[in-house]
């Protein structure tokens, strides 16, 4: 039955049948049995004139709730209630005075008083009346009227128990024939009962087959299944366990799965967790068996578990799938305590059941791995290639990358996009002073952070969330920059670009404005004004689904950076960015979102480099920088946490911060020589020597993690 599997399902309800009260029309229970243990839990009625046998009733009881308490055994609705109604379902085996009506009035008096209804049976002077106080959920009817299927009294109490929405199980019998041995099993598929009543037959230890000697579903089936019926150890009277065999034994596994369903499952109506049950069921044999087997195996663990695709509830009334819904942030953004106010967030399946899901799985994050870009350090050379235009003022670069570890994270999965990047160039000069760049790929062209950016690049991690960052968050695209030389220390810049978005899942446009001016001997100072519109994203954040942001967000950001040459061998540089982006509501039913507040972002890198250490041809440059790392970013959700009603939620509102717990430092080197006949054999300019290493301190921006190290050696020679 998968019962297990069943269990460790998070639904809205409560484990294990608790609040669910099952009614045992039987022999009886003993209620003194340690695994049935009659306590908060359990009642018992009996009817004048019936006599409790309890052997028979124990065994169903047993299947049914069984205590779950480390000992004996237990059932499957190890939680729930049960009520033993006595009944005298063969005149034969009935012992003390038993109307003169025979046993039909006083069965169907007992279906009546299981539905908690007041009912009388029988012509007046040897009527019987039921007991409402022995009201229950669940009805489960291990007997048969061998050979009769038109009992009037039994058909209309269960046609009433179906009115007052209780879910009736019946035992199909133990007779190998083809279909029900008699009522009530026979009465399952009556139009008045049809959608609450569910007949059982027994599968064979094996679980894939049915029993020897059990009856089929043929002419019920469509409200019938199969469940083990063969060697069950239950519960007996008077203490111990034993095992039995019969359908009788079927019927409470269904039974109990009821409870366990319904439980787990409050608000929903009796004829639907009939339905789930028969639905989720596993075939047996074919569908050229299904007259046989009905609907199959009972599967708890497929009713219990989601079926099909699962969706979020808006407050709009929109079904929204979670598979569309998530939050992908780019390096720089996390949200630490995203779990909190989130675990049990409220889902439905296809079926409009409702089930927990830790909506905290939708927010994904994603870093430039460390692999990557010690992949990208060591194969970095000999990707370029300049054309010749025989024009003294045009040039002409081209950038071929086959490595897709250099290529922004795809948003959604944090894995690489496999594509190839190829990236040009086109630089020419009109007039005098005045350059146009036109040209395709990441981050801009302009000349305000070209030499700080030119420097940082010699490092390992060279990526563009060091310097100028909020121009990656454009994504790859067309550029255009103009630059215009004021006077011999000034230069202006204009830059456009038309991108695809960070991870080039959106559409963006930026927009700057650059200036780099010496102001004094070997300083050089630039700054740069931009502005970032996205349509999709926010600073490259991509909202979808029930989690969907504002649309159109703006950025204005700053890029400062100086660089000044101490000494002809000696130069120091820095620069930072800084970015706000402004908030606002989705203005959509079909979001949980209700805000985004503004967000602040920023990096900052300094270094110093050094020429001419040890020969001409050698550098070493040594950079510390914090990356691009938010400081404030928080999204509401009105998080569907509660069902109040069947496919009705409650909301409640959650702030979650996407503000890393840490802040990354980075410390790097790299030392450039050209080899050189002293060093070694075949020197001169042929070889070169990279040597590089790192140290990352919270790297990814999180407080937990450990610091980490890495290095790269590099020899290139060329033939």
């Amino acid at each position: 039955m998968n019962a297990s599997q069943g269990y460790a399902n998070r639904t809205t309800g409560r484990p294990g049948g608790r609040g669910i009260t099952v009614a045992v029309l039987d022999d009886g229970v003993d209620f003194n049995h340690p695994d049935i243990d009659g306590g908060q839990y359990d009642s018992q009625f009996t009817f004048p004139g019936v006599a409790t046998a309890e052997g028979h009733g124990t065994n169903i009881a047993g299947v049914i709730a069984g205590r779950r308490d480390g000992r004996g055994v237990h059932g499957i609705a190890y939680a729930a209630n049960i009520v033993s109604i006595a009944t005298c379902f063969q005149i034969e085996e009935c012992a003390g005075p038993v109307p003169d009506v025979g046993s039909a009035d006083e069965t169907a008096a007992d279906i009546a008083s299981a539905a908690g209804l007041d009912r009388t049976y029988g012509p007046s002077g040897s009527s019987v009346s039921s007991s409402p106080d022995a009201s229950s959920h669940i009805i489960n009817m291990s007997f048969a009227y061998d050979g009769i299927d038109n009992i009037p009294q039994i058909t209309s109490a269960m046609r009433d128990a179906a009115a007052a929405g209780r879910i009736m199980v019946a035992a199909l019998g133990n007779e190998a024939i083809i279909g029900p041995a008699g009522a009530p099993a026979s009465n399952v598929a009556d139009s008045g009962i049809a959608g609450y009543a569910i007949a059982v037959g027994a599968l064979d230890p094996t679980g894939n087959t049915d029993a020897g000697f059990s009856n089929t579903c043929h002419g019920v089936a469509n409200y019938c299944l199969f469940a083990p019926g063969e060697s069950i150890v239950t519960t007996r009277a008077g203490g111990g366990h034993e095992t039995v065999h019969g359908t009788s034994f079927a019927a409470p596994y269904v039974a109990g799965a009821a409870a366990v369903l319904w439980a787990a499952f409050p608000n929903k109506r009796g004829n639907q967790i009939v339905q789930r049950l028969l639905s989720t069921a596993s075939p047996l044999g074919g569908q050229s068996f299904s007259q046989y087997f009905g609907h199959g195996a009972l599967d708890l663990g497929a009713a219990m578990s989601p079926v099909g695709f699962i969706s979020l509830s808006t407050a709009g009334g929109s079904m929204v799938p979670v598979a569309d819904s998530y939050v992908a942030l780019p390096p720089g953004f996390s949200a630490p305590e995203v779990s909190k106010g989130l675990a049990n967030t409220v889902v439905y399946d296809e079926q409009m059941f409702p089930f927990h899901y830790d909506l905290a799985n939708s927010f994904h994050g994603s870093e430039r791995r460390a692999e990557g870009m010690l992949r990208e350090f060591l194969s970095s050379l000999g990707k370029s290639s300049n054309v010749s235009l025989d024009r003294a003022d045009a040039s002409l670069k081209f950038v071929h990358d086959d490595d897709p570890s250099n290529n922004p994270w795809d948003a959604t999965s944090g894995d690489a996009q496999d594509e190839l990047l190829d990236v040009y160039r086109l630089d020419f000069a009109p007039v005098p002073g005045l350059t146009v760049a036109v040209g395709q790929g990441f981050g801009s062209i302009g000349s305000s952070n070209d030499f700080i950016g030119s420097r940082t690049q010699r490092t390992i991690f060279n990526d563009e969330f060091t310097v100028a960052p909020f121009a990656a968050f454009a994504g790859p695209g067309p550029v255009l920059t103009v630059d215009w030389e004021v006077d011999d220390g000034t230069t202006i810049d204009l830059v456009g670009k038309e991108g695809r978005g960070y991870g080039g899942s959106s559409s963006a446009q930026l927009a700057s404005l650059g200036l780099t001016r010496e102001i004094g001997e070997g300083v050089t100072f630039g700054a740069r004004y931009g502005t970032l519109r996205e349509q999709g994203s926010m600073m490259g954040i991509r909202a979808e689904g029930a989690l969907a942001n504002a649309g159109r967000a703006t950025t204005d950001f700053v890029d400062i950076s100086v660089n000044g040459r101490v000494s002809d061998d000696l130069t120091v540089f820095g620069g930072m960015s800084h970015g706000i982006t402004g908030g606002g509501t989705p203005g959509s039913e079909s979001t949980l979102v209700s805000e985004w507040s503004d967000a602040r972002a920023g990096a900052f890198v300094i270094g110093t480099e050094f020429e001419k250490l040890w020969q001409d041809s050698d550098r070493l440059t040594v950079t510390a920088s914090s990356p691009f790392r938010a400081d404030s970013a928080t999204i509401h959700i009105d998080v569907p946490d509660r069902e109040v009603a069947d496919t009705v939620v409650g909301y409640t509102a959650r702030a979650i911060d996407l503000v890393p717990s840490g802040r990354e430092h980075r410390v790097q080197w790299v030392y450039e020589m050209k080899a050189d006949e002293a060093l070694l054999p075949f020197g001169g300019d042929a070889v070169s020597i990279l040597l590089g290493s790192y140290v990352r301190m919270e790297p990814g921006h999180d407080e937990t993690a450990d610091p980490e190290f890495g290095a790269a050696a590099k020899i290139r020679a060329r033939f």
